[in-house]
């Protein structure tokens, strides 16, 4: 895999962090093995990038093969695998686009690990065209925008160029709406509000929030509306307006209100007895709304899973 920087002064590690989608440990151990060439010269984890260098991702050596094939983690893939219960359900099809319902626990595209299973490689197998469909990127032909494994819900998927240009343009114009509905933790008193934590990534890979006013990180937005309380609980409408990695789950634990099943940013307060209702996140996308490539405003929604809805059903 080849890609190109569009701007001056990243470094390696942070710049495949970013593209790859993968944290800044993943993206050194890449280059630390060996398959990081930069205009066909081997890259240092720590190298700053120029406009128009080309950095080359080469195949893995058989030492690093090797070490993937070993028992521990081939055990490790298969379990990952048997979690996918579900397979995606196609929710709009047309010659232009499909609108799909991704389930939980199933990867949109493959990282440094090479997992199995992920949603391209269903859709690939279902609509093998689709590997010609937007960047060189072989990893993840046709997506313009993801969802996190533990998370379900709607996604787009373009079936041609075209198509592939204008939603990418779209996401980044900020014009496509997209609509989640969350379980949180705690009852929240305010009925509506924005919440603007900066968003940037820790030493450790993680993504955090930055208190509102501090330098560095990226601006981030998201809206939420009250639907439900309960007596431990909120069950809110979240309408993000930007797109960072981990947005929502991110903002609403900073906002004091972890995402009930989120163990990644569940927070150290949550009563341990009220951590373990779920074994996902109760977060799902189930409502997108966007301009085709005929123009027309599309507006399309998934009802929430059986499991979510059954959990809400509980606390009533």
């Amino acid at each position: 895999m080849k890609i190109t920087p569009k701007f001056q002064g990243y470094r390696l590690d942070m710049y495949l962090a970013e593209k790859l989608e993968i944290s800044r440990n993943q993206a050194q151990k890449i280059a630390l093995a060996n398959r990081v060439f930069i205009n066909d010269k081997l890259a240092t984890k720590h190298q700053f990038l120029k406009i128009g260098d080309i950095i080359e991702i080469r195949e893995e050596t058989e030492e690093i093969q090797k070490e993937k094939n070993n028992p521990v983690k081939t055990k490790l893939a298969v379990d990952i695998r048997s979690i996918v219960k579900d397979k995606p359900k196609v929710l709009v099809k047309n010659k232009n686009y499909l609108v799909i319902e991704k389930p939980v626990h199933m990867l949109v595209h493959a990282t440094t690990r090479g997992e199995t299973d992920t949603l391209v490689d269903w859709l690939l197998k279902k609509y093998p065209k689709l590997k010609k469909v937007g960047s060189d990127d072989p990893v993840r032909p046709a997506i313009v925008h993801r969802l996190d494994k533990e998370v379900s819900g709607i996604m787009l998927v373009p079936r041609t160029l075209d198509a592939f240009d204008c939603f990418k343009k779209q996401f980044q114009l900020r014009t496509i709406k997209k609509e989640y509905i969350a379980l949180v933790h705690g009852v929240i008193q305010n009925d509506h509000d924005e919440i603007t934590f900066p968003i940037t990534r820790s030493k450790s890979g993680k993504y955090v929030a930055m208190p509102v006013g501090a330098e560095g990180g990226k601006a981030s937005i998201t809206e939420f509306e009250v639907l439900q309380k309960f007596i431990h609980y909120t069950l809110v409408r979240i309408l993000p307006h930007t797109g960072r990695t981990n947005q929502i789950r991110i903002h609403m634990a900073a906002y004091g209100n972890p995402i009930v099943g989120d163990t990644l940013y569940i927070s150290k307060k949550i009563n341990p007895k009220h951590k373990t209702l779920l074994d996902r996140v109760f977060l799902h996308a189930q409502k997108i709304t966007f301009v085709d490539t005929d123009g027309e405003t599309q507006t399309v929604e998934s009802p929430m899973p059986e499991s979510l809805s059954k959990l809400t059903d509980k606390l009533k």
